[in-house]
């Protein structure tokens, strides 16, 4: 048997097994596969269609319908009884749960899944389980500023350290409600740090390995080529 009637196949299997490898592995990180609990709620681990989306089961079904509830009540309390229809409506906001978050992730959802276009009053909430942290992002009009948030997730941390999530999360949420309504709701005249868009939705670094690993691919390619010609 000739060598490069073995050589070609065992470098295609090779190529194939990298470049699938590179695509399984990111696959849990890659932004489209994560569910919006307003759409696909059973993915989020939910009975119904709600604020809250738990893929991984990071949290006890009662401590996500809890926190649905918090972020209900986030909405009433961040609301108004003055001024017109935007000025009136609360904050809609989402929990995204994961492993591994960032506040780019929560950027990211944040465009993609654009709340509220009309009064541009959603945030999302990306809870953090492995570095015990909670990210956000707010389109314009959440009064909802960057010391704000940080203030407020501070006086919370003790807990998140400890691995107390629902209990910080319910404590979070409140505050931001009440704050919202100290101010007297939304008047357009401030703002909350915007959900900026970026270029690439997956660029969380999957993006770059499934890349590299075409290039890879190509540069196997090529060298089987070349040492099946020689052979």
């Amino acid at each position: 048997m000739k060598l490069n009637h073995i050589v070609h196949p065992v470098m295609i299997i090779l190529i194939s097994s990298l470049v699938t490898f590179t695509f399984i592995v990111c696959s849990a990180d890659d932004l489209t596969a994560y569910p919006n609990p307003k759409k696909s709620f059973r993915e989020c681990n939910m009975r119904s269609f709600s604020s809250v989306c738990d893929p991984d089961k990071i949290l006890t079904e009662a401590e996500r319908y809890r926190l649905n509830n918090d972020i209900v009540r986030l909405a009433a309390r961040s609301s108004s009884h003055q001024g017109d229809f935007c000025q009136k409506r609360g904050i809609e906001a989402i929990l995204a749960v994961t492993r591994k978050g960032s506040e780019q992730m929560a950027k990211d959802l944040n465009e993609r899944w654009n709340l509220d276009e009309q009064c541009k009053k959603s945030v999302i909430f990306v809870l953090s389980a492995d570095d015990r942290k909670l990210y956000y992002s707010g389109k314009e009009n959440t009064e909802l500023s960057d010391a704000e948030f940080k203030s407020i997730t501070e006086s919370q941390q003790k807990n998140m350290e400890d691995g107390h999530f629902r209990e910080a999360l319910t404590n979070i949420f409140k505050e931001i409600g009440e704050k919202n309504a100290q101010k007297g709701g939304v008047t357009g005249n401030k703002s909350g740090p915007r959900a900026k868009p970026t270029k690439n939705p997956l660029d969380n670094g999957c993006a770059h390995s499934q890349i590299f690993a075409s290039w890879i691919a190509v540069v196997l390619y090529i060298f089987t080529c070349r040492r099946i010609l020689i052979l």
